[in-house]
C-alpha cells in the first residue's frame, strides 16, 4: 500500500482577518492518522504506548469539540490491529473497539477487494461502534500492490464500484445509525487506475465516496488541484465524490487563500472537505500538545472559512475532560472508574487477519524503552469516570510535557 511522504515543515498560523469565505460551511471535521504500533517503542511496551495513545484521542476529542463548529474527529484504525486484545480494569476490547470510544467515526483502513472480505473483517467494529454510539466508514487501497487481494487496482474501476455498492448495501442493514460510507485512498491512485476486464460496466446506481488527497509536493500546484476535479469527471457516473480528504501540510504549503479557494471549488461539487493530520510521533504524552494546538489551528482556520471569528475560539485545549460518552451498555459492562495502571495487550486469537499487513506499519523490532522525561510543574490530565469512556485512567499519571510555542513548532508528518 502507498501512503504518503514524510514531510517535516514548520507550523505556521493560517489565520487572516475576517472571514474568507462567508456562508462556506462544508468544510468541516477532522481526520486523525496516528499509529502507535509503528513506533520504536512499541515492541518493547505495547501496554504502555497504547495506553499513551488513547490519552492522545482523548485530548484531541475534547479539542475538537472545544467549540460549536459543527464537524467530527475522524480516527482512522488499521483493520490488521485488531490482531491485539487490551485488557484495561478486567475489561478486554480489541484495538479497534477501544479506539471507537475515542473518535466519533472510526475510519477502518480495510485492506480487501470485494464486498464479502470488506464486511467480514470491518463489520465487528462498525457493529460496536454502532452500540456504543459511534459511526464508522472504510477506507479501500487502489495502489500496486504485491498482495493483490489488499487492492483494488488489479479489479479496474467498474468492479469496485461493484463491490463498494454491495459493501454499502450491507453495512447499511447491519450498521444502519453508524456507517458512513467507503473513502478511497488515494486520488492520484484513484485517477490512473484502469477499466475493469471483460468489458465490465458500471452499476447503474452510483456509490458515494470520499477520496484521500496524498501528501506530495506537486499538491501545491493548480494543475494538481485541476487533475482532482477531472477526476469529480472521469468517475462518473458509478461514483459520486461527496467528501475530500486534505493533508494540513498541503494546506499550509498553498496557504490560507488558495486553500479556502479550493474549499469554495469543492462546494460547487457538493463535495464537503476533512483536513487530515498524521503524525506517529503524536503517540507519545509529550507530543500530545502539539496535536492538540494543531487541532486548534485547524479549527480556527476552519472558522475562518466558514465565517465564524476566529477570535472566539479557544486557543488552547480545555482545562478539564469531558471527553466522549458512550452509551452505557454497548457491550454490557457497567460504569465504573478504571485502577488498573496500564492496558494488557495479549493477543486476539479470534481477529480475522484483513489481507497481508502493511510492511511500513511494521514496528521496528530493535525496541527501545518508552520516553519518560517529564517537566515538574506541568498539569496532570484528568480523565471520565465511565467504564468505556473512562478507561483514559490508565495514563491519567502521564504528564505532558509541554513543548514550545505552537507558532515555531516543527511537526513531523510521517507514512499515514
Amino acid at each position: 500500500m502507498k501512503f504518503a511522504k514524510k514531510v517535516v515543515v514548520p507550523v505556521v498560523a493560517l489565520l487572516a482577518p475576517g472571514a474568507l469565505a462567508a456562508g462556506l460551511d462544508n468544510i468541516h471535521s477532522v481526520t486523525l492518522d496516528v499509529r502507535p504500533h509503528t513506533t520504536v517503542q512499541y515492541s518493547s511496551d505495547p501496554s504502555g504506548v497504547f495506553g499513551q495513545y488513547l490519552g492522545l484521542l482523548q485530548a484531541c476529542y475534547n479539542a475538537w469539540h472545544a467549540s460549536d463548529l459543527p464537524g467530527e474527529l475522524v480516527v482512522v484504525a488499521p483493520a490488521w490491529y485488531d490482531l491485539q486484545y487490551y485488557t484495561l480494569n478486567g475489561v478486554q476490547r480489541t484495538y479497534l473497539q477501544w479506539v471507537s470510544l475515542y473518535a466519533d467515526v472510526v475510519d477502518i483502513l480495510n485492506t480487501k477487494d470485494n464486498a464479502a472480505a470488506l464486511v467480514h473483517s470491518g463489520g465487528p467494529g462498525c457493529a460496536f461502534a454502532q452500540a456504543n454510539g459511534r459511526k464508522c466508514s472504510f477506507t479501500v487501497d487502489t495502489s500496486q500492490q504485491d498482495y493483490l487481494d489488499a487492492t483494488f487496482r488489479d479489479n479496474g474501476r467498474q468492479q469496485m464500484q461493484r463491490e463498494l455498492l454491495s459493501t454499502n448495501d450491507q453495512m447499511s442493514s447491519s450498521a444502519p445509525s453508524a456507517w458512513v460510507g467507503s473513502r478511497i485512498l488515494d486520488s492520484v491512485d484513484w485517477a490512473t487506475m484502469p477499466d475493469s476486464a471483460n468489458g465490465l460496466t458500471y452499476d447503474s446506481r452510483t456509490v458515494n465516496v470520499g477520496v484521500y488527497v496524498p501528501v506530495a509536493p506537486e499538491a501545491m500546484t493548480n494543475a494538481y488541484i485541476s487533475d482532482l476535479w477531472n477526476l469529480f469527471g472521469s468517475v462518473k457516473p458509478g461514483f459520486n465524490i461527496n467528501q475530500i480528504v486534505y493533508p494540513y501540510t498541503e494546506a499550509q504549503l498553498i496557504g490560507q487563500n488558495n486553500f479556502a479557494a479550493l474549499v469554495r471549488q469543492a462546494a460547487d461539487r457538493n463535495a464537503t472537505v476533512q483536513v487530515l493530520l498524521a503524525s506517529n510521533d503524536w503517540t507519545f504524552s509529550s507530543q500530545h500538545v502539539n496535536a492538540v494546538n494543531t487541532i486548534n489551528a485547524v479549527r480556527q482556520l476552519m472558522a475562518s472559512i466558514r465565517g465564524t471569528d476566529p477570535n472566539t475560539l479557544p486557543t488552547s485545549g480545555p482545562t478539564t475532560t469531558t471527553g466522549p460518552q458512550p452509551t452505557n451498555g454497548g457491550d454490557g459492562n457497567p460504569t465504573s472508574a478504571p485502577t488498573t495502571a496500564s492496558p494488557t495487550a495479549t493477543t486476539n486469537p479470534s481477529a480475522n487477519p484483513t489481507g497481508s499487513q502493511n510492511p511500513s506499519d511494521t514496528p521496528t523490532p530493535t525496541a527501545t524503552t518508552n520516553p519518560t522525561a517529564t517537566t515538574p510543574g506541568n498539569p496532570t490530565p484528568t480523565f471520565p469516570t465511565d467504564t468505556q469512556s473512562g478507561a483514559m485512567s490508565v495514563v491519567a499519571s502521564i504528564v505532558t510535557v509541554l513543548a514550545a510555542a505552537f507558532a515555531g513548532a516543527i511537526l513531523t508528518y510521517g507514512a499515514i
